[in-house]
Parts: C-alpha cells; sequence; structure tokens
C-alpha cells in the first residue's frame, strides 16, 4: 500500500502554507490589476473577470489545505516557544518590508521620480522572499525572490533609459502578478508527493 516517502508536514507547516498561498492569491490579483488598468484598459470587466476567476481557485485550494490539517494531531508541530519564535520573526521581516517600501515612496514621491515606485516594490517584496524561505522551509521562494527582485531590477534599468515608464511600469506588474500566482501553485503542490497523495498524512 502507499505511504509517504517524503517528508511529513505538520500541522502548523500545512496550515502555514495555505496561509501563504492566499496570501499569494491576494497580492497577486493586486498585482494583476494594476497591470491591467495600466496596459490593457480596453480588457475592462472581461481582464478584471479572469484575475478573480485564478484568485478563485488559488482561494479555494488554500482553503482545501487549511480545512486538510483540521484532521491532523498537534503532536508533530514545533514547540510553541519555535513556534512563537518564528512568529516573531516573520513579523520582522514584515515590518521591515512595509517601512522599506515607505521609506522609498517618500523618497521617490519628494524627488519627483514616482514612475519608479512599482519596480521598486517590486525589489523589496522580491527581496523579502529570501529570508521567508528559510524561515518557512519553503525553497521555492528563492525562485520567487530572485524572479521579482530581477523584475524591479529591470524595471528602474529601462525607466532610467528612458523607456516608457507606464509599460514598463505594467510589465512588472504582470511579472510579478504570475510570479505570486506560480508561487501559490507550488506552495499547495510542495504538500502532496510525487503521486498527487497528501503529504501531511500517512496511509496504512
Amino acid at each position: 500500500m502507499y505511504k509517504a516517502t517524503l517528508r511529513i508536514l505538520s500541522r502548523a507547516s500545512l496550515r502555514g502554507r495555505s496561509m501563504g498561498v492566499m496570501v499569494c492569491a491576494a497580492f497577486g490579483a493586486l498585482w494583476a490589476s494594476s497591470a491591467i488598468a495600466i496596459w490593457w484598459p480596453a480588457a475592462g470587466n472581461a481582464g478584471y473577470a479572469l484575475v478573480a476567476l485564478i484568485t478563485g481557485v488559488l482561494l479555494w485550494i488554500a482553503i482545501g489545505m487549511l480545512r486538510r490539517s483540521w484532521y491532523l494531531t498537534a503532536a508533530n508541530d514545533p514547540a510553541l516557544a519555535v513556534r512563537r519564535s518564528t512568529t516573531r520573526r516573520f513579523l520582522g521581516i514584515f515590518a521591515a518590508e512595509i517601512i522599506a517600501i515607505n521609506i522609498a515612496a517618500y523618497a521617490l514621491g519628494t524627488h519627483h521620480a514616482v514612475q519608479y515606485l512599482m519596480p521598486i516594490i517590486a525589489i523589496v517584496v522580491g527581496l523579502h522572499f529570501y529570508p521567508l524561505a528559510t524561515l518557512f522551509h519553503v525553497p521555492h521562494y528563492h525562485v520567487t525572490a530572485t524572479v521579482m527582485t530581477l523584475a524591479g531590477l529591470l524595471g528602474v534599468v529601462v525607466i532610467a533609459s528612458s523607456g516608457p515608464a507606464h509599460a514598463t511600469n505594467a510589465f512588472v506588474d504582470a511579472i510579478c502578478a504570475a510570479t505570486l500566482w506560480v508561487t501559490g501553485v507550488f506552495s499547495w503542490r510542495s504538500t502532496l508527493d510525487a503521486n498527487g497523495h497528501d503529504r501531511s498524512l500517512t496511509l496504512p
């Protein structure tokens, strides 16, 4: 009979990854909506309907992951002290991200360079995935971090080279949206083994 061959996920890990999928779905929708508003306004309701559909599918997947966690025992969860330490470190990373974005927004606004804001935000958001990858033991976050950071850097270079700011911002937005959505899918897939079985359960 089947038995999981990969490391069994704990209840806490499964819940954490479900929240990660939800966050990727929501922020992917924001990046995509920004891209549509700038680059493809003619798409109108059709474009936003597509965004809503993708977001809805990812949220449905995340809720399914959360429901799976209800059937797991807490025996494999990290100790309370470890979970609290993880939460504090996550909040520290998140706070640093928000502070960096606000400083960038203020500096760019002061120097009348707001056209660089979206690429800079992409860089900041991308960079914050590096420590998250280590903190939550999610290797594919390194890919997310690299793609978003490079997209932001490319955007800065293009705009600095007198490239079209609006089109560049829309391109960066679209790359970031797609990256977050794909990250959400990989986060879900990481809770399954190669045969599609639930890694959080061991069957007899």
